[in-house]
């Protein structure tokens, strides 16, 4: 099975997904994962630590909802480029931030999930390339495999200013509550038969994330557990080697 058939449609499970919750009562999917203070605390370590009052432009990769987005656009001036494979998560972040997307703040667009340039091309669409303080991704790249979050590192490379930083969670596989979790899930996820699975984890070690990193033009600032919750993973990087990055883009196929 190819990375590609292992995801095919997973923007309509994310709509499914936001359509049960919605039928539920949940006015905004995605908030019961969590609480205000985990999401405050992650914040305040990846964002805020890194400068987020200063950012001009950003990218968000899988934004749901928006409490991340409200977070970001709260913090400072920046514009908000927020790409999502779901419309049904576009459309809701834009009830909840309809006035900075009307004030023309946020930008929501729906990217390609087998597209390795997806992102990098709407950055390009509208002028943003080798302009961008940062890129990041909260909750969303624990549910892709390895390679898509490379395919995201490396769109970044482009999209990115030199000194720009590059946010994420993953699915830290070495903690204690992540093996936990991984062995939990194995029936469930093994019984989907690797259809799209909004529910499941694809499980990783950091030093798989700081080498490829690394290889492709970053400086690893960040890239453990999360010391509150302590399951998933946390990851800052700096894009400081253009020509890595570069050499990196012209071997990817």
């Amino acid at each position: 099975m190819t990375d590609g058939e292992h995801t095919a449609g997973f923007g309509a499970s994310w709509d499914r997904y936001v359509e049960d919750a919605k039928a539920a009562g949940q006015a905004w999917p995605g908030d019961d994962w969590g609480d205000e203070t985990l999401w405050r605390a992650w914040f305040d370590r990846l964002f805020v630590g890194f400068g987020v009052d200063g950012w001009q432009r950003a990218v968000e990769i899988g934004q749901g909802t928006g409490k991340y987005t409200k977070f970001v656009l709260d913090a400072g001036r920046a514009e908000l480029l927020a790409c999502d494979v779901s419309q049904r998560f576009l459309d809701l972040c834009g009830e909840r931030l309809v006035d900075d997307v009307a004030a023309g703040r946020l930008k929501l667009t729906k990217i390609a999930e087998d597209d390795p340039a997806s992102v990098r091309d709407v950055a390009e669409r509208i002028g943003w390339l080798g302009s961008v303080d940062a890129v990041y991704s909260i909750d969303s790249l624990v549910h892709v495999p390895f390679t898509f979050f490379a395919s995201y590192l490396l769109q970044a490379t482009e999209i990115l200013k030199p000194g720009g930083r590059f946010i994420a969670t993953f699915a830290h596989g070495l903690t204690d509550a992540g093996q936990r979790k991984l062995i939990a899930d194995v029936g469930r996820v093994v019984r989907a038969g690797g259809r799209p699975e909004t529910g499941c984890f694809h499980w990783i070690a950091p030093e798989l994330l700081e080498r490829t990193a690394a290889t492709i033009g970053f400086r690893v600032e960040i890239c453990d557990a999360d010391p509150l919750h302590g399951r998933d993973g946390h990851f800052v990087a700096t894009f400081e080697d253009p020509q890595a990055a570069k050499s990196a883009r012209d071997a990817a196929r």
